[in-house]
């Protein structure tokens, strides 16, 4: 079996993407060969594999509209794409947080904006997300403002309710084209970061805990991300099945939306949760 294996060109892939030994190892262990090529190469003939994983495009970004065009093109030559093109659309734009929302899923209170007003509205205090239910929000003195299209923390900070730099940061998203998500900065996060959960073809694989990385006042942390395999054993039982949740709503909503033709678990998720201040995880 010829696995590609989708990436980008920039030359910090072949420092940052650990894994790919273990990934090659592990595909010739099964007899198969793992081909590492860039999303953006036009010598690739894509439908030539037997399977593509999108492994590391890490700079689709910047290039977005560029990388939703590769997926359109690589949908329409019939290239068996993994996770599906209309999967990798949908996850791409942090929107999809009010998706799995309205389905009843525990997430984090989150204000999109796409214009001045919009920003000015998100950024006016807690009192703007409403209680709901979530009380929790009026004790929270700051704020996360990022993209809704990011990776790795790019233009994210985290800022006092009312700092001038959360307004400029949102600004200078907007400028670039985005839209702005605004989040009251979970406690937690702070102090002991959060949970990425791995699900491989539905079952819960394996977890990890990725330390505060964002410094108040915008930029981040001197360290960066800290990071702990951890055992499933050691993680409360609530995460689990949160995260078990997650995954299964999403299948859900992207079937509604045609982008799924059954309820087939995606072959892999990463869902990241957070410790609300009752003690309940979030997304």
């Amino acid at each position: 079996m010829e696995i590609g294996v989708v990436t980008s060109g920039a030359a910090r892939v072949a420092v940052d993407d650990t894994d790919r030994p273990l990934i090659e190892a592990a595909a010739a262990a099964l007899g198969a060969s793992a081909s590492y090529r860039a999303w953006d190469d036009p010598a690739v003939d894509w439908a030539a594999f037997d399977v593509v994983v999108v492994r590391s495009p890490w700079d689709y970004p910047e290039r977005v509209d560029e990388f939703t065009g590769w997926l359109a093109s690589a949908e329409a030559a019939g290239v068996a794409l993994h996770n599906p093109a209309a999967v990798i659309r949908w996850n791409l734009d942090k929107r999809y947080l009010a998706d799995l929302a309205g389905v009843g899923v525990a997430v984090v209170p989150t204000a999109f904006a796409a214009t001045s007003a919009e920003v000015t509205a998100a950024l006016a205090g807690p009192a703007g997300f409403g209680d709901g239910g979530r009380s929790w929000i009026s004790g929270v003195d700051e704020v996360v403002v990022k993209p809704t299209v990011s990776a790795g923390s790019r233009d994210t900070g985290r800022f006092r309710w009312g700092d001038p730099a959360a307004v400029a940061l949102a600004e200078r998203i907007l400028a670039a084209g985005k839209t702005v998500m605004v989040q009251p900065a979970v406690p937690s996060v702070a102090e002991r970061g959060e949970v990425a959960c791995v699900l491989i073809d539905g079952a819960l694989a394996h977890a990890y805990r990725k330390g505060p990385l964002l410094a108040r006042g915008g930029g981040l942390l001197l360290d960066g991300y800290q990071e702990q395999r951890s055992l499933i054993e050691d993680l409360p039982t609530a995460v689990w099945d949160l995260a078990g949740a997650v995954h299964d709503a999403a299948v859900d909503v992207l079937r509604r939306r045609g982008a799924l033709a059954d309820d087939r678990p995606l072959l892999y998720a990463r869902i990241d949760l957070v410790d609300l201040p009752d003690g309940t995880p979030a997304l």
